[in-house]
């Protein structure tokens, strides 16, 4: 009897996430998937790197037999040391678009840490239109980037300190002119 309640506690939990999932994917499918297809990656990842040497004065060697997850912690790392050591760089257009959008991969995978609020509250003294600007040039900003990732935790710590105005039809119509106000509430549905 105690299996049988623990396997329906257990489907009933997964077909909630996978609900959830659904619906945000089914969002991200329309908005950003479509125009990912049109993308060169190796094109993206040589300018990501780019980035990297210019901003980070870090050189991967990719034959290194380091990770990508490695990569990406190295990059986070260098990132928040910067932002500690010189907090002007929240207003610098060459930097932060493109070191929060990194910021925002790392917390997709690795899960918010006690850096992710710091960085969201800095971002709201700053400029929030960072958060909109088009990093990868097919649509992929920090804030959709977030909305989209499906980790309620890293959207929270970015709504928190940002508030509404973070999930606005007004900011996310520049990007994505399609977008209608239904589906911003499944933005809103996938998020709660």
């Amino acid at each position: 009897m105690f299996r049988l309640a623990a396997w329906l506690v257990l489907l009933i939990s997964l077909s909630i996430n996978a609900n959830e999932v659904k619906d945000c994917g089914n969002l991200y499918s329309s908005f950003v998937d479509n125009k990912k297809r049109a993308i060169d990656f190796s094109e993206l990842a040589e300018k990501r790197d780019v980035w990297i040497n210019e901003h980070l004065d870090i050189y991967f060697d990719y034959e290194d037999g380091l990770n990508a997850s490695t990569r990406v912690g190295i990059v986070k790392s260098a990132i928040i040391e910067k932002l500690q050591s010189e907090p002007s760089l929240y207003l610098d257009p060459s930097f932060i678009p493109t070191a929060i959008y990194e910021l925002s991969r790392y917390w997709s995978y690795k899960g918010v840490d006690a850096d992710t609020e710091e960085v969201f509250v800095n971002m709201k003294k700053g400029s929030v239109s960072f958060l909109f600007e088009d990093v990868e040039e097919h649509g992929m900003s920090t804030a959709i980037y977030v909305l989209t990732s499906g980790n309620h935790a890293l959207i929270e710590a970015m709504y928190e300190p940002l508030g509404d105005s973070i999930f606005s039809l007004d900011a996310l119509l520049p990007l994505y002119p399609e977008l209608s106000g239904s589906d911003l509430r499944e933005f809103y549905s996938c998020r709660s």
